[in-house]
């Protein structure tokens, strides 16, 4: 019996090696079940152990099915359970292709960091049969394990995917809360390992588990050592260091305080970056975004090398240098630091606002900033500047100030057009900030500078763009001493409507007026008539034309979406038979970014259903019944909605639309469709906040954004919506 027994076991281990990539599922269950119970007889030998993890690594990438997967799984608990020291040792070399594999990902995937997951869910649980299991195991095997457990956290960590990434945490937190020994003890395999700033994974999953945990005794214990393994694999890497990797140790920068950067981390870093920038400018970004403390007092040692950088020859090293420019002014409170950092010079390049005449570094500098790209770059990080830690209204409105006051030798001797764009569109980021006052200096300057010889198109249409910038809230009333200057653009765009870029700038100036409309000033009332022509009568309005619309950048079309917008919402009054157009030009609009367009399409239609509707039916004391919406509709919003999109859900993008097709074939075909209740919206709050009786649609903010709820994107991290158009402050 004992004989029937061994040619059993024997025969299912050969059939388990024959088949164990079979494509039919029951059959995978039904042999890895078969092996479970091989590996419980005490005919089985522990020599047969490595046969079998060796096999069962063949079902990584080729099993994509939960059931399989915990039948892998349950044999694998089952071997560490019966034969914890030959599974120890044979599962690490049974995984090290793997690891390999994960490690040499250049892009990766959905697909390959679950692979990572699935294995490391191996590592994982062998580790809590040996640790629950008293006895004691080799050391070297244990650190073996650790090596494969990192390179399977960075390769599922790799694709950025919040389902896997958070199934990682979950899976190293089971490994740490077998008992409290376990952590110390994991913590000191990371740092016997062969050094990697792949261990930089398993570090963070361990640092962030000691954070949740709260042990802070241990994680202060732990903070030195890795902050040296930190400054050796990252900073003194000789290959630019992965993205996963610098995101993650993010875990570890956030503990430092001013001590530990100063004498650790700046050293090296300085080092780093005159040695070999190239490399390390990523790294550089990602560590002074990642820190938790003020680095206002580090602007004198840091801006020189980042500086240099700006001025590169490689466009990816100016773009690296901005983005770790930006980094550094997002982490600096202190508006003296901020200008400092903007006012900084160095040799061979500047923050100073530059020129093609001018010096790149100022008074005595040894080189001038002759190319445009490097300008370019230059004023891009000046910009990105905008978006710092500085708090206080007045301090903010301030430096603002300052900074936007030093762009204007630039945009006064500057001659290419794209620095002068990109110079415009930068100072419109700081300009964004005048809360109380826009500087008559460079309201004078709006009216110079747009009349130059050197403002093509493209540079005024910039300077309209940073016109909507400056003037928002108290600052609007401003706006009157450009009036004239606004209404010429638009008269300059009705007398020769062929030229798309010259309605262009009219449909940039109107969106300014419409700001400006609903200020009382009785004054420059008289003078606003060509703009309400120009956005309401039918003959005038060029930005409708089919011609106009195929032919600008998604740009120009959000600007068309911030006028329709609020032409709907805030003038609906005078919303009559040029309503139809109006919400086709809305939808076209939106097209043009698919991506946007369904909670926006959802709001905004109903918003016509009820609103526009609410001031018609207002007189007449009706209510909004089905009968009168569908009559509502019929006269107001046309068919050449429904057509239009019922034209994109048969040829283009039906399923983006759907639900949009629906709201409107039940508002003009009464009964087709069978109709839920009406969701009557509440008046406007005087703020400019609608609220709605469906918690289901989008609400509109004060400031003409639309805010809806997040989205999950392919298991990924929760987003909101992007911004719609360019961010005109109300």
């Amino acid at each position: 019996m004992a004989e029937k027994d061994e040619i059993s076991s024997a025969e299912t281990l050969k059939k388990f090696a024959q088949r164990i990539t079979t494509s039919s599922t029951k059959e995978r269950i039904s042999l890895l079940e078969n092996v479970r119970v091989c590996v419980s007889r005490p005919d089985f030998s522990e020599n047969a152990v490595k046969g079998v993890l060796k096999f069962l690594s063949l079902t990584i990438g080729r099993y994509q099915d939960n059931r399989s997967r915990q039948a892998v799984r349950n044999l694998v608990k089952e071997l560490a359970k019966s034969y914890p020291a030959a599974t120890l040792k044979n599962v690490t070399s049974s995984l090290k292709s793997e690891t390999e594999a994960q490690k040499k990902q250049v892009h990766a995937s959905h697909g390959s960091s679950g692979d990572a997951l699935f294995a490391l869910t191996w590592t994982c649980i062998v580790f809590k049969e040996v640790w629950t299991a008293n006895f004691k195991s080799d050391k070297n095997d244990l650190k073996n394990l650790v090596n494969v457990q990192c390179g399977l956290i960075y390769g599922a960590l790799a694709a950025k995917c919040k389902s896997i990434s958070d199934s990682t945490f979950r899976k190293m937190s089971s490994i740490f809360s077998v008992k409290k020994e376990v952590t110390a003890e994991y913590a000191q395999l990371l740092q016997d390992i062969e050094p990697s700033m792949y261990n930089l994974s398993a570090v963070a999953m361990l640092l962030k588990y000691l954070s949740k945990s709260k042990d802070q005794d241990l994680l202060t214990k732990l903070k030195d050592p890795f902050v040296e393994m930190y400054v050796k694999q990252i900073l003194g890497s000789r290959s630019k260091p992965p993205v996963t990797v610098l995101k993650h140790s993010n875990e570890l920068l956030r503990h430092l305080n001013h001590a530990e950067f100063k004498e650790k981390v700046l050293p090296a870093l300085q080092k780093a970056m005159l040695r070999s920038p190239e490399i390390i400018l990523e790294a550089v970004g990602s560590l002074l975004l990642g820190v938790t403390i003020d680095l206002g007092q580090y602007i004198q040692d840091l801006a020189k090398p980042l500086g240099i950088q700006l001025c590169s020859k490689e466009d990816i090293s100016r773009h690296e240098a901005a983005v770790a420019f930006s980094s550094l002014a997002k982490q600096c409170s202190d508006s003296g630091a901020v200008e400092k950092l903007l006012t900084e010079t160095k040799s061979g390049g500047a923050y100073a606002i530059p020129s093609a005449s001018a010096s790149a570094s100022g008074p005595g500098s040894e080189g001038k900033l002759t190319i445009a790209d490097q300008r370019i770059s230059v004023l891009q990080a000046i910009g990105s500047a905008s978006q710092n830690a500085v708090s206080g209204a007045n301090t903010l409105e301030s430096l603002s100030t300052t900074v936007a006051e030093k762009f204007l030798p630039l945009l006064q001797s500057e001659v290419h057009e794209g620095t002068l764009v990109t110079a415009l569109n930068m100072m419109s980021l700081w300009c964004a900030k005048f809360y109380t006052n826009v500087p008559d200096k460079l309201i004078e300057w709006f009216k110079k500078g747009i009349s130059l010889k050197t403002s093509t198109s493209a540079v005024r249409n910039a300077y309209l763009y940073c016109m909507n910038a400056s003037f928002h809230g108290d600052t609007l009333t401003q706006t009157s001493k450009l009036l004239d200057i606004l209404i010429q653009t638009i008269n300059k765009a009705v007398n020769q409507s062929s030229q798309s870029q010259l309605v262009t700038e009219a449909l940039t100036a109107c969106c300014l007026l419409a700001k400006f409309s609903v200020v009382d000033d009785i004054q420059s009332e008289s003078k606003m008539g060509l703009f309400w022509s120009f956005t309401m009568e039918n003959n005038k309005q060029f930005f409708l034309q089919e011609k106009f619309l195929s032919s600008v950048s998604d740009e120009v079309l959000g600007s068309v979406v911030f006028l329709a917008e609020k032409m709907i919402l805030e003038f609906p009054q005078k919303m009559t038979e040029k309503i139809s157009k109006l919400v086709l030009l809305l939808v076209i609009s939106f097209f043009s970014t698919i991506k946007r367009v369904h909670f926006v399409l959802r709001y905004m239609f109903r918003f016509v259903k009820s609103n526009l509707m609410r001031v018609e039916l207002g007189n007449l004391n009706q209510t909004l019944t089905e009968q009168n919406i569908s009559r509502f509709s019929n006269n107001k919003l046309g068919e050449d909605v429904i057509v239009f999109l019922k034209h994109i859900q048969d040829h283009e993008n039906g399923c983006v639309v759907m639900e949009t097709v629906t709201e409107l074939w039940r508002l003009c075909h009464d009964g087709s469709w069978q109709s839920s209740p009406v969701n009557v919206y509440s008046p406007p709050h005087p703020g400019g906040a609608i609220e709605m009786s469906n918690p289901s649609v989008p609400t509109y903010g004060q400031h003409g954004e639309y805010q809806c709820d997040p989205e999950k994107n392919e298991g990924q991290r929760q987003q909101s919506a992007p911004n719609l158009y360019p961010k005109y402050p109300s």
